[in-house]
């Protein structure tokens, strides 16, 4: 199933006209095509700023002579990372600020607009390290990456970095790496 769009109209369109996906929609739980039915907008709550609409849910209905499962799915434009407060844009440039030799903290805290609070540093290249096998698997090559030119001193940074720098050869960002693989960057 198709889990990201390009825009929030996008989406609206592909589940107004949920009927004529049957043949491409199928739930994970039930393994029915025909009972999704829109469920609503999926809002994030920003730093100041207004509620926005980052996505939609649809619900394969067990209600109402429906014999679907009642698991709901939720579709998100790309520039969104699931049960992420920041958009991908955001997570990019905090990538590329660690190629550029940033330190963790600052790289985060320059680019977030974030003061204090560095563990949510910590928390993103934790969570960039689970998801390493994810991006080796996505990118197999036969080759091995080639080293980083920069001095690199954290054993997880020496890591993560070259792999990283395979992906956004290869996708250019965390916004088209979510169209192209249909999953989430993080």
């Amino acid at each position: 199933m198709k889990r990201f769009f390009d825009s929030i109209t996008s989406i609206d369109h592909f589940t107004h006209n949920l009927n004529l996906h049957q043949n491409t929609l199928q739930c994970a739980g039930c393994a029915q095509s025909d009972q999704f039915v829109s469920h609503g907008f999926v809002i994030k709550f920003r730093h100041n700023a207004q509620p926005e609409k980052v996505g939609k849910r649809i619900f394969c209905s067990n209600r109402y002579q429906h014999t679907g499962c009642g698991r709901t799915f939720q579709l998100y434009i790309a520039s969104e990372i699931p049960s992420f407060q920041y958009d991908a844009i955001r997570l990019f440039v905090f990538i590329s600020a660690l190629f550029a030799n940033f330190s963790v903290v600052s790289a985060y805290q320059k680019f977030t607009g974030a003061s204090g609070e560095a563990r949510h540093a910590w928390r993103w290249l934790n969570q960039l390290m689970r998801r390493l096998m994810g991006f080796r698997g996505d990118f197999r090559t036969r080759t091995q990456p080639k080293p980083m030119s920069l001095k690199i001193q954290s054993r997880k940074r020496k890591l993560l970095l070259p792999t990283l720098k395979q992906v956004f050869v290869s996708v250019i960002d965390c916004t088209a790496y979510q169209l192209h693989y249909q999953r989430s960057f993080m």
